[in-house]
C-alpha cells in the first residue's frame, strides 16, 4: 500500500507500507498468550486503534516540495507520483514522476506539465491524467517512456476534468467532469479519436459523484457521492449497452 502521510509543522512524505503481518501484532499476540496462561478467566485488553505501521520505504520532499498521488506501476516496483516543481518566475506547476521504492530511484517524466493527478496504464507505458493550466482542466494521457501529451479532451472554464483513472484491462477511462456546477461521472474509450468528448453517466439528479475506479472485471464503478448529504462511497453498474445504474 502506498500512501501519503502528513504530519505537523513538517512536509508530506510518501510511504510504502507492507499490508502482511508485522513484528508488532506478532508481539501483541504473543503477550496476550502469556497473560491467558498467568490467568486464563481474565478478560484481554481490545486495542481498539490501530497498530502503528513499518515503512518498507520512504520518499521525502525534494528541495522543500513534497510528492503525492502515488500509483502503482504494473511491475509493483515503480510508482507514478506527482511534485510541484519551479518554472524560474516563481510559479510553479506539477510534474509527473516515477519512484522505484527497492532502489530509491526517481526519474523526472514531465517538465513545466501542469498536472494534478494521473494514473498508470495497466501496462506501464502511458498515464492519464487532469492538466490545469491557467485555470483550465484537460483530460491527457502522457507518455511515460518521452513525457509527450496528448490533449484527449479539451476543458474550459465552465468544463473541469478531474482525477481520471483507466480500466483494469485498459481499455477505458473513468473521469470526473464538473459542468454547471455539478460533478458527473463520465467514460472514454482509449481508442476514441482524440477531442472525443467523454459520455457522462449515471442518474440525472442533483447529487454530485466524483473520484471514480473501475471495480475487478470493469463491470462496475465505486466512487465518493454526497446524495446522501454527505460524501459516501457508491457503486455503480455499467451495461453492455452503454447504461450505467445505481447499486441498489
Amino acid at each position: 500500500l502506498a500512501i501519503v502521510l502528513a504530519q505537523r509543522g513538517g512536509p508530506n512524505r510518501v510511504v510504502v507500507w507492507s499490508l502482511g503481518p508485522d513484528s508488532s501484532e506478532k508481539i501483541l499476540a504473543r503477550e496476550r498468550r502469556r497473560l491467558l496462561r498467568l490467568d486464563p478467566e481474565d478478560v484481554p485488553a481490545i486495542t481498539w486503534r490501530p497498530l502503528p505501521k513499518t515503512a518498507v520505504a520512504t520518499l521525502y520532499p525534494h528541495g522543500g516540495a513534497p510528492y503525492a498521488e502515488p500509483r502503482f506501476l504494473s511491475d509493483g516496483r515503480r510508482l507514478l507520483v506527482v511534485r510541484r516543481t519551479g518554472r524560474g518566475d516563481g510559479a510553479v506547476r506539477g510534474d509527473l514522476f516515477t519512484w522505484d521504492f527497492t532502489t530509491g530511484a526517481v526519474r523526472r517524466i514531465t517538465r513545466d506539465a501542469g498536472i494534478r493527478y494521473a494514473d498508470p496504464s495497466p501496462n506501464g507505458t502511458s498515464a492519464v491524467a487532469d492538466r490545469c493550466i491557467d485555470g483550465v482542466c484537460d483530460l491527457v494521457r502522457v507518455d511515460l517512456g518521452t513525457g509527450r501529451m496528448q490533449v484527449l479532451a479539451a476543458g474550459s472554464p465552465r468544463v473541469v476534468y478531474h482525477r481520471p483513472r483507466y480500466s483494469n484491462y485498459g481499455s477505458r477511462i473513468v473521469v470526473s467532469v464538473q459542468r454547471g456546477g455539478r460533478w458527473r461521472l463520465a467514460l472514454l474509450a482509449v481508442d476514441a479519436p482524440a477531442g472525443t468528448v467523454p459520455t457522462e453517466i449515471g442518474p440525472d439528479d442533483d447529487a454530485n459523484r466524483f473520484d471514480a475506479a473501475f471495480l475487478p472485471g470493469d463491470t462496475a464503478l465505486v466512487f465518493t457521492t454526497d446524495q446522501s448529504g454527505i460524501p459516501n462511497i457508491g457503486v455503480m453498474r455499467l451495461g453492455d449497452d452503454g447504461t450505467a445504474r445505481l447499486w441498489n
